[in-house]
């Protein structure tokens, strides 16, 4: 490991920017004190298994929303569940800011290689550095914190003081201590440049604090592969939001481990060893009927399979881009004499987990633009066409309900906590941002009985789309009856959730909205509301 590292480093430097923030790493210097960590020693549940992925994910998400409000006075990324894991932001004035990383009381990482992985995740997001350089600052990071662990004087004198005012009320030391039972209610302290200070390369940053690292994970004394020495670091872990535990060295956890308490005199007891035998014979059967299944599907479905960066195992993903494109292309061709406007999905709109379909009744809800890449473009560009001429998607009210309703549905938000909908028009339709789809009953210029008004396209379309949830935009009954019969299960407020089935018998869920969107009445936070408080009973 360490001979495949340290070349990279050499010509890597770890000047990562985030608008005006760089982070710092010619404080992480070792010294020759490398800490030494005591880590959990037990076992784990079997079953509860997880990946660096996820572990990472856990830092990822804070680093994503520190970006997101980084144009913030005080950035703060309370998390989910808020304050298990946070993070903020610190701008320094005379002297040099940091970000503050935050491990709740609930927090349940207990080995030092998922903490790095955690703080990794957050740096890759919160600086842009690439994931190489992530891990090896993230693990420079928590030693120079576990070895300033307590001292306040030292961050004051370095680093602005208000960064030790993030989450105070909860904590009072900074840094790392290196007791994993401590680590609850802790802060791990992320340097920022001062303003102007030159790019520090790795090599004369943090070079030798990696080289230690690596030199310590070779030692025999704590080599993780030996299960005997260390066997916590090794087992299985719950999950990933719940409490990154260990990781085995191929960075994927086991179904399950063996119970470190073993009798050296007498062995392992029979009954032990029959049980053992039970449980891997069901866990070899519960993976046969898995994969059996996996091979079912992929001959069988009907979605459309793609390679993730054109490497790696082959997945099955939906995507009905294609057949989107076809049946409104031969909708128009139908069509010749009508002025027909194409909506639908926005980019990566079929890669979401959460997919939301918004369904306006009359075309002028997307100011007669075609609601795909023109309308992203529109957003980008802050310059959205309506009768009163150009306008910014938080001032426009359609689009500022749709922005800011689909992100906080997507990231369970209260609607105090979603960013304003100019920031969020900047990453819809992006990969790493995210994105809907928005259709209208009525598709052409001039009220009529046109195949495009028909329930056959618009019910052919939403099938197409597979929405996890539809919102309407106070459709009327004769709208409602063009998307297929409505069962209505449940209200507050004014606005319904129904049960919908179309004529050929596919079901969704529906939320219809009580005011049209254009409509003020009743405030953007009322509305919002009430749809998440039925999107919670789904």
């Amino acid at each position: 490991m360490k001979k495949w590292f340290l070349p990279v480093m050499a010509v890597l430097t770890f000047s990562a920017f985030a608008d005006d923030v760089s982070l710092d790493s010619s404080v992480l210097s070792t010294d020759g004190n490398t800490p030494s960590y005591i880590e959990f020693s037990g076992t784990y549940a079997a079953g509860q298994a997880t990946s660096a992925d996820l572990i990472r994910a856990i830092g990822a998400n804070l680093g994503k929303e520190i970006t997101l409000k980084q144009k913030d006075a005080s950035p703060l990324a309370e998390g989910n569940p808020k304050f298990k894991y946070s993070a903020a932001r610190i701008y320094g004035s005379e002297k040099p800011g940091a970000d503050i990383l935050y491990l709740g009381k609930s927090a349940g990482v207990d080995t030092i290689k998922c903490l790095r992985m955690i703080v990794s995740g957050y740096i890759r997001e919160a600086f842009g550095s690439s994931a190489e350089e992530s891990d090896i600052i993230a693990a420079a990071v928590c030693d120079w914190n576990a070895r300033n662990y307590g001292n306040t004087s030292y961050f004051k004198s370095r680093f602005d003081e208000k960064i030790l005012d993030p989450f105070s009320d909860l904590c009072t030391d900074a840094g790392l201590p290196s007791d994993y039972k401590e680590w609850p209610n802790s802060r791990i302290v992320i340097p920022h440049q001062a303003a102007g200070s030159a790019t520090v390369s790795a090599v004369s940053a943090v070079a030798a604090a990696a080289e230690t690292i690596f030199e310590q994970e070779e030692d025999p004394e704590p080599a993780l592969e030996e299960e005997e020495e260390i066997p916590a670091a090794e087992g299985p872990s719950i999950s990933a939001v719940e409490s990154p535990r260990s990781l085995i060295a191929g960075e994927e956890a086991d179904i399950m481990r063996e119970p470190s308490a073993v009798n050296e005199d007498n062995g392992w007891p029979w009954w032990w060893i029959i049980l053992l035998i039970i449980l891997l014979l069901i866990i070899l059967l519960i993976v046969l009927i898995c994969l059996f299944k996996k091979r079912a599907a992929k001959n069988t479905g009907k979605e459309v399979e793609r390679q993730v960066n054109g490497t790696g195992p082959e997945i099955t993903v939906y995507d009905g881009s294609g057949e989107e494109t076809k049946l409104l292309e031969r909708i128009k061709e139908e069509n010749p004499d009508v002025d027909i406007k194409l909506d639908g999905s926005l980019p990566f709109y079929y890669r979401q987990g959460m997919k939301i379909l918004m369904i306006g009744k009359d075309n002028n809800g997307i100011d007669g633009s075609e609601y795909s890449e023109a309308m992203v473009k529109a957003y980008k560009a802050h310059r959205i066409a309506s009768k009163n001429g150009f306008m910014t998607p938080s001032a426009h009210i359609i689009h500022r309900r749709t922005l800011k309703y689909v992100w906080g549905l997507q990231k369970d938000l209260d609607y105090k906590d979603i960013p304003k909908a100019n920031d969020l028009a900047d990453i819809v339709g992006d990969e790493n941002g995210f994105s809907f789809a928005r259709i209208n009953v009525i598709k052409n210029a001039e009220v009529g009985s046109s195949y495009a008004d028909g329930e056959k396209l618009i019910q052919e379309q939403i099938r197409i789309l597979k929405p996890d949830l539809a919102i309407g935009m106070k459709l009327d009954w004769e709208a409602l009856d063009k998307l297929g019969t409505p069962k209505e299960i449940d209200s507050e407020g004014n606005t319904k959730l129904y049960d919908m089935i179309d004529d050929s018998g596919w079901k969704y869920k529906l939320i219809n909205a009580g005011i049209y969107f254009s409509d003020p009445k009743g405030g953007d936070e009322i509305l919002y509301e009430e749809i998440r408080r039925l999107f919670k009973k789904l």
